[in-house]
């Protein structure tokens, strides 16, 4: 066998240009469903690897396994953690050592090839990033103009759905992802190579590397190279990696002073070019997205971000010293998010924190994160320190610094983003690493042998362990891709249902799960939903709204105190879902419970509150009261606080509403018409005169004719804007809308309750 492998060696320079194929392939689609483009890349990255290996092990003539085994630190590091939490939260784990493992191997195979050169020309290996760079960079400009070529041709099993004529014409876009299937992605991959392509224009420039009649016409495919991640940066419109760039280049700047090549006047003049650039671009490319800067002042903005970051914190408290595991996040989200998470943001399915050092704790605890600080740590260290050594040569330290620069401005998005979890971004980062620690090596090689001569045990054992590596991972992607591939197309056909129970029949995998649950509930298939959401349960407890769909299936089998156990039990981990709580109501109604109905409504009101932004979220004072009043229901706003007034006759008249919806003597609309009617009493819904005085006729014939052409959008932007001008002169029109919102959205979770039969 080993012979055979001798048949395919190549040199240093054809192994280069592999990789650079290589790259291009991974990043050649990507559609517009995240987490589907990530398993195309996996695939992708994985076919890559396997010719790469195989050339690359047959071809080198070094091999160092304390290399390799530095790489899969970051992976050991979170292992324990999940052996002592007996894989309570294992769900994510087989996926998370998968997906880092391909890492490790693209990077060792990197440095392999990069080992034996020498260390005056590693410059020359940034060229493989620069065709990638290029193609990504034009397919966001084409995407900012309405096209999207590539990204949606039909190279993506796992997005059958949205596959349509590539070249349609969509009009101007927003923010731009290229092929990687999310904004963050792109800005990540590009953030990391603006100070590697600055470098590599840089020493073009200050260095005679290439003949004359060459520099010109390299330095210039460089400096394109440069321009692009730059105005593609832009144009993602991710603040927090305009951030990472920024501070990351303003080192680079820094560095590039103290190694001499730029004099103090010339980064000065550097530096105000580069503010009145970015002013320039701003006030080119941001007019219309400037709103997402300027939110940032608020803390409504970072209520999405501190929402896993405090679940991630308090995970982290229950497992503090090793944590609970690689690929842990996922679950413990659910576990740990705090139950009023749902009045600060609407999205309660994250699949990681978006906060890098935060997911290390929680999965590997303070031996977790110390292992990645030092895994990271001593080799950004090391680079600063080989900066600044005068002894090395500027085109040296001028690609440290850029390296330098690239990995700090990852780590500075990861910060805020789950961009670095990733195998498009992490795989960057690693190359970056790789090619740092070839320069490292060749500095300190006669002070640590770290390299051992490529004889018979050490290139056998190296390709055994490489080949039953990529095995094993094969073994584990192949069953769940094909299981997404599956669950892709099955999203495309009629028959949709029956495919997608097969499929929840078949694979464990909590997506396939979730969808065939979604459909089930929505055919009231109480059986079927039951079997899938106890499944789920097994797989992946408290999933998103499974646990409300299985309350809903006991409820329809007529299981009712089995039902609210289980939805009982979900309101203490997400207490303002507003399906879990209608069904809190059909509960209370079916019991008669004056209890059940006062805490339901309490939560829907509580919950409209805090969305319409009538009482602030932090503390909604809101008290409810059961008596004996002249109206069924009301409320009366004393400032601060309110007391609901519900009348005990309530839960008779809703109980009779659902008697005659369940018997057809009612319609839906004319149902809601009816909840409105028995809602709307009292002055608290009633529009406030702006004036003092009494509001007359012609106000609330206004109004009225404002509120009928808003609910059925007969009304011009322009047209609106009139009436609601000549409304605003008499009416609290912003207060008056906000109260009817709240109204409308409690009178629906009402209706929903009472149409659970």
């Amino acid at each position: 066998m080993f012979n055979l492998i001798d048949r395919f060696r190549l040199s240093k320079v054809s192994l280069l240009v592999l990789m650079a194929a290589a790259l291009f392939i991974i990043n050649i689609s990507g559609d517009h469903v995240f987490n589907k483009v990530n398993n195309l890349k996996l695939v992708l990255v994985l076919g890559c690897l396997i010719p790469i290996s195989l050339f690359v092990l047959s071809s080198i003539k070094i091999i160092n396994v304390r290399v390799l085994s530095l790489l899969t630190l970051p992976i050991l590091a979170v292992l324990p953690g999940a052996l002592l939490s007996n894989l309570q939260f294992s769900y994510g784990m087989g996926f998370e050592i998968a997906s880092q493992s391909l890492c490790v191997l693209w990077a060792f195979m990197l440095f392999l090839i990069l080992n034996e050169r020498s260390n005056t020309d590693y410059w020359q290996v940034i060229w493989i990033f620069i065709p990638t760079i290029y193609f990504v960079c034009i397919v966001s400009f084409l995407e900012k103009l309405g096209l999207s070529p590539l990204i949606n041709i039909p190279l993506n099993p796992f997005e059958a759905w949205s596959l349509h004529s590539p070249w349609q014409y969509d009009g101007i876009k927003g923010r731009v992802e290229s092929t990687f299937g999310n904004i963050n992605y792109f800005a990540s991959f590009l953030i990391q190579l603006l100070p590697v392509s600055s470098a590599l224009f840089l020493i073009t420039q200050y260095q005679q590397v290439t003949k004359d009649n060459n520099r010109l016409l390299i330095q210039t495919y460089a400096g394109i190279s440069v321009l692009f991640i730059i105005t593609a940066l832009f144009l993602t419109q991710t603040r927090s990696a305009i951030f990472a760039a920024l501070i990351s280049m303003g080192l680079f700047l820094i560095l590039l002073r103290k190694i001499g090549i730029i004099p103090r006047r010339i980064l000065l003049k550097l530096g105000a070019l580069s503010v009145v650039l970015l002013i320039w671009l701003g006030l080119l490319l941001l007019p219309s997205e400037s709103e997402r800067f300027s939110l940032l002042i608020k803390k409504e903005t970072w209520w999405p971000r501190t929402i896993p970051w405090q679940a991630a914190w308090s995970s982290f408290l229950a497992a503090p010293f090793f944590g609970h595991g690689i690929g842990a996040s996922y679950e413990l989200f659910f576990e740990y998010v705090d139950p009023d998470s749902r009045l600060f943001a609407g999205n309660r399915s994250y699949n990681h924190v978006h906060n890098e050092l935060l997911q290390i704790l929680q999965e590997g605890g303070l031996f977790g994160i110390a292992t990645y600080l030092i895994f990271w740590g001593i080799p950004l260290g090391l680079g600063i320190k080989y900066i600044t050594n005068s002894q090395q040569k500027d085109a040296a330290k001028i690609l440290m610094a850029g390296l330098v620069c690239g990995l700090l401005a990852y780590h500075i998005h990861g910060l805020f983003s789950v961009a670095p979890r990733m195998i498009s971004t992490r795989i960057i980062a690693y190359s970056l690493l790789v090619i740092m620690i070839c320069i490292l090596l060749k500095q300190y090689a006669q002070a640590c042998v770290l390299k051992q001569a490529a004889n018979n045990f050490f290139t056998r054992a190296t390709y055994i362990a490489v080949s039953l590596t990529i095995v094993l991972i094969v073994s584990y992607l192949a069953p769940f891709l094909y299981g997404q591939h599956q669950y892709a197309h099955a999203l495309t056909n009629q028959d949709r249902y029956i495919e997608l129970i097969q499929l929840a029949d078949e694979y464990d995998d909590v997506y396939i799960l979730d969808a065939a649950a979604k459909e089930a509930f929505d055919r009231r298939d109480a059986n079927q939903l039951l079997d899938i959401t106890r499944k789920a349960d097994r797989v992946f407890a408290n999933y998103r709204q499974m646990p409300v769909y299985q309350a809903y299936a006991l409820f329809w089998l007529g299981d009712i105190d089995e039902a609210y156990r289980v939805i009982s039990t979900y309101q203490q981990k997400d207490r303002y879902n507003s399906l879990a709580t209608s069904l809190s109501l059909a509960i209370a109604v079916e019991k008669k419970s004056q209890k059940g109905l006062v805490e339901g409504l309490q939560r829907s009101i509580e919950y409209q509150a805090c969305i319409n932004k009538l009482i602030g979220c932090e503390v909604l004072n809101i008290n409810p009261v059961l008596g004996n009043f002249a109206l069924p229901f009301q409320i009366i706003d004393k400032g601060g606080k309110w007391n609901v007034l519900i009348d005990k006759s309530l839960l008779a008249m809703f109980l009779e509403l659902k008697t005659q919806l369940a018997l057809g003597q009612l319609s839906d609309e004319g149902a809601f018409t009816s909840i409105l009617g028995l809602l709307v009493g009292g002055e608290f819904f009633k529009p406030e005169s702006k004036t003092g005085l009494p509001l007359g006729s012609l106000d609330y014939e206004r109004l009225s004719e404002y509120l009928t052409h808003r609910n059925k959008d007969l009304l011009s932007v322009e047209q609106k804007l009139v009436l609601s001008n000549q409304l605003e002169e008499t009416v609290n029109l912003e207060v008056f809308l906000r109260t009817r919102s709240l109204l409308l959205g409690v009178a629906k979770t009402i209706l929903q309750g009472l149409e659970t039969n």
